[in-house]
């Protein structure tokens, strides 16, 4: 008998390590102790100068460290840190240079909503360095204590396997979205949608991931499919008026191409068209969703009301919208001048109530406090959010902002370790959790605490159990990790 000369795949255990993050967090430190100086013993030239060279560090800090980690191992893709790290410099670092490089419009747009002067606005910047040198330096204290070691694995046998969770999550998906979530936000329905089910809608870009991957991958003949869902996804996208939806799409093309070939570039040119997309998007949806109020939930309506904002968008207009669209300062000045005069924020008085399935209390409180904060800040009617730093702040002072970043850096940094090694080892049943955990690192600037580091955590948890109920491992099981 001939023995088989066929070279057999042997799992190896290796690290996975991430640069270190303490370069970035004696820098924040740095950054903050010089403007909190500054604020306090005020000189106009040196508070000018601060704000403009505080927020360019910040940009510089973060965007690098972003890329050194993936750089340094493209599982880290998967590890919320990146993307926190990503959406820091934009929402921290290029948003204040609004009040330095912004026309006099845009200002003016800036200030109808709460004045900024000089000094509240270093104060702002001093914020954003202490806390996101908080979470990454518990994050950096994580990754020292438990280093991450996952077992390289062969997915040459995996093609079957991957072909039916990608066909679970389309069904799952399309079936969840597109008979509850969207009649939801159509305002068809008019029952409280469990955030549970909120969460399930993220199925859709999981199958995209997947089925791209698969295309790319292990079989052709998916790719024709793979583009006709993916159109789908994004002429849905359009509808709903939602920016982060259409990006999401082009979230999910990404991150499957790049699993198929792990090449950066292919990261370069996704995120490059994302930023084009918001950019050509930024306008049209803001006026759609001004036209759509008189024409409700019709389908073709909703194409009309895109149509009317595109045209109405070539219009002339003095107002930087990229600047006013990622500039939080002027909330975060508002939270924080609240806190300081005794008027303290409510939001995270609700902590009770965020572990309480909806099933069980019916009238439990909606945790969607934007149109209460843009109420107190405005008096009037729509939504707006100082971020998580400003929120912290706004409740529980600096107190608050210790507590909730250092929190917020071990979330990051426990979810970082399952990910990479769930994804590590093919297991993609855990690729919703891992996207709720990416959603919850690239939204520190518009989210709220409670419902985005509280209720997503106890979320995602139900989820990972029903799906593992559903969708068994491949057989023979997925490697196990140490």
């Amino acid at each position: 008998m001939r023995p088989d000369t066929r070279s057999k795949f042997t799992p190896s255990t290796r690290f996975v390590r991430s640069p270190s993050l303490l370069p970035a967090v004696v820098t924040m430190a740095l950054n903050a102790v010089v403007c909190l100086y500054a604020a306090n013993h005020p000189s106009t030239a040196t508070v000018g100068v601060l704000n403009i060279v505080a927020p360019i560090v910040l940009v510089v800090v973060c965007g690098v460290q972003s890329l050194q980690i993936v750089f340094r191992d493209s599982l880290l893709i998967w590890a919320p840190v990146t993307w926190f790290l990503a959406a820091s410099a934009v929402y921290f670092g290029l948003g204040p240079l609004a009040y330095i490089v912004g026309g006099p419009e845009t200002l003016a747009y800036l200030d109808s909503f709460y004045p900024v002067d000089p000094i509240a606005l270093i104060k702002t910047n001093a914020l954003n360095c202490i806390g996101i040198g908080l979470i990454l330096t518990a994050i950096e204290v994580y990754n020292r204590l438990r280093p991450l070691r996952i077992q390289n694995t062969d997915d040459s046998m995996q093609g079957r396997y991957l072909k039916r969770a990608a066909i679970f999550f389309v069904g799952v998906g399309v079936a969840l979205k597109y008979l509850i979530i969207l009649p939801y936000s159509f305002g068809v329905v008019s029952f409280v949608l469990p955030g549970f089910i909120v969460v399930t809608g993220n199925f859709t870009t999981v199958g995209i991931i997947l089925i791209w991957f698969v295309a790319l991958r292990f079989d052709r003949r998916w790719l024709p499919g793979a583009c006709v869902f993916s159109a789908v996804e994004a002429a849905v996208a359009l509808i709903t008026f939602s920016k982060l939806s259409c990006i999401t799409v082009i979230f999910g093309m990404t991150i499957g191409a790049f699993m198929a070939v792990r090449r950066v570039s292919i990261l370069v040119a996704g995120a490059a068209l994302s930023l084009t997309l918001y950019g050509v998007l930024l306008e049209p949806i803001a006026g759609a969703r001004l036209f759509a109020t008189d024409r409700g939930a019709a389908v073709a309506g909703r194409y009309d009301s895109l149509r009317e904002g595109y045209v109405s968008a070539k219009a002339p207009t003095s107002v930087q919208s990229f600047w006013t669209r990622i500039c939080f300062s002027n909330a975060q000045a508002f939270a924080m001048a609240e806190y300081e005069k005794g008027r303290p924020g409510a939001t995270l008085a609700y902590l009770p109530y965020i572990f309480v399935p909806r099933f069980i209390m019916p009238n439990k409180p909606i945790m969607n406090f934007g149109p209460t904060f843009n109420e107190a800040v405005t008096g009037h009617s729509g939504a707006s959010t100082p971020g998580i730093f400003g929120e912290a702040y706004w409740n529980h002072g600096w107190l608050g902002v210790i507590a909730w970043c250092i929190y917020i850096g071990v979330l990051f940094a426990a979810f970082s370790e399952i990910s990479v090694k769930k994804i590590g080892a093919h297991d993609v049943r855990w690729l919703p959790c891992a996207f709720a955990a990416i959603f919850m690192g690239c939204t520190p600037a518009d989210c709220w605490l409670l419902s985005s580091y509280m209720g997503s955590v106890a979320i995602t948890a139900g989820l990972w159990v029903c799906i593992t109920a559903c969708l068994k491992p491949p057989r023979g099981g997925v490697l196990k990790t140490n």
